[in-house]
């Protein structure tokens, strides 16, 4: 059984919104939290994890669904639509269904790192779509 998760920020409302393949979040909680306190972390929800501590955060889960893959490659990319959840209103970085940060070889060759995402945002304005 997989799952959609959501992880929201009490104070601000942003939230990032994730998948796991098992049928509670509570290993992806850890993972986060554990790649969190990096030196650097690598994404904006993870830095914000750092940044407020996690009890400054609500977990919850949006869907199940036995299938896997149907659950990444379309129920995660609509509830991140859904839930407003791409960077600068949420935590995302990118719009789901991938799986991995390098999952998504087109945008990885175009942006580089999370500050390139959020400069690129801040030129053009927020993504359509």
């Amino acid at each position: 059984m997989a799952i959609i998760y959501c992880c929201t920020h009490i104070a601000s409302g942003k939230c990032y919104v994730g998948f796991s393949k098992k049928s509670t979040f509570r290993p992806r909680r850890k993972a986060h939290i554990k790649l969190s306190q990096r030196l650097r972390p690598k994404t904006v929800f993870h830095r914000a994890l750092r940044k407020y501590t996690p009890k400054a955060f609500e977990w919850s889960i949006l869907d199940r669904n036995p299938d896997p893959e149907y659950t990444l490659r379309v129920l995660e990319p609509i509830w991140i639509k859904r839930m407003n959840a791409m960077v600068p209103d949420g935590y995302c970085m990118i719009p789901g269904g991938a799986g991995t940060w390098k999952g998504v070889k087109k945008r990885k060759r175009r942006y580089k790192s999370p500050r390139a995402i959020m400069r690129a945002i801040k030129r053009r304005g927020k993504p359509k779509g």
